[in-house]
């Protein structure tokens, strides 16, 4: 029999539901991380916009391999209130990171050399939190953020559905390459059982037709 080739071990079963649930808790905790920045982020353009002071502005360079990535590079200072608060902060999704764009990041290092003003949007709750990027605004990397979360998401999505799909559940362990009733019993394909069926009544017709004739015989004597 092959019934016991059919089954998939239950230690299977359990690594891939396994795999799968750590796969969506991952997913989980990327959200949880990231979807209240980006919320935060878009409320920033409602923050208290004041003048600062650029103290220090740079478009850092990396180069490998013959392909380039810039980083802007900014400190400030403003005063809000009675006090004066420095910061480097772009935006609340800005991971200090640096990527292929140059024009506009070499634009704003010429419209804002050091010494000259500069917007900055101030958290009124904290003061000592601001950006120069408000919103969802060029420069708050907000849409290369979510475009490295939706690539994250459908990878580890596909990975997930990949191992949940190797159970199999609705067979009670036993791959669906055959018929296999609810009770677990495989149903074998062939005409063996029709055939007998086929064959009793063939002989049952046969002999009402015997008793047919014997009955005619009787009647007719």
């Amino acid at each position: 029999m092959n019934d016991e080739n059919d089954k998939q071990p239950i230690s299977e079963k359990v690594i891939s539901f396994a795999i799968g649930l750590v796969i969506l808790l991952i997913l989980i905790g990327i959200d949880i991380r990231y979807l209240p920045v980006h919320y935060d982020q878009w409320q920033t353009q409602d923050w208290d916009k004041i003048d600062g002071n650029v103290e220090y502005i740079q478009i850092t360079e990396y180069c490998s391999g013959g392909n380039c990535t810039y980083r802007l590079d900014i400190d400030y200072s403003y005063r809000y209130g009675r006090e004066v608060y420095f910061s480097d902060q772009l935006s609340l999704t800005d991971g200090g990171g640096s990527d292929s764009s140059y024009g506009w990041k070499y634009e704003f290092l010429v419209d804002h050399p050091v010494d000259s003003q500069i917007t900055v949007f101030v958290d009124p709750l904290r003061p000592d939190n601001s950006v120069i990027f408000a919103g969802f605004s060029q420069g708050s990397d907000v849409f290369f953020s979510i475009l490295i979360l939706s690539i994250v998401h459908i990878i580890l999505l596909i990975a997930m559905i990949t191992f949940w799909s190797n159970i199999d559940i609705r067979n009670n362990g036993k791959r669906r390459n055959g018929m296999v009733n609810r009770i677990g019993y495989k149903i074998t394909k062939g005409k063996t059982k029709s055939k007998g069926r086929k064959n009793i009544i063939e002989r049952n017709e046969n002999a009402n037709e015997a008793e047919d004739g014997w009955w005619n015989q009787e009647g007719n004597s």
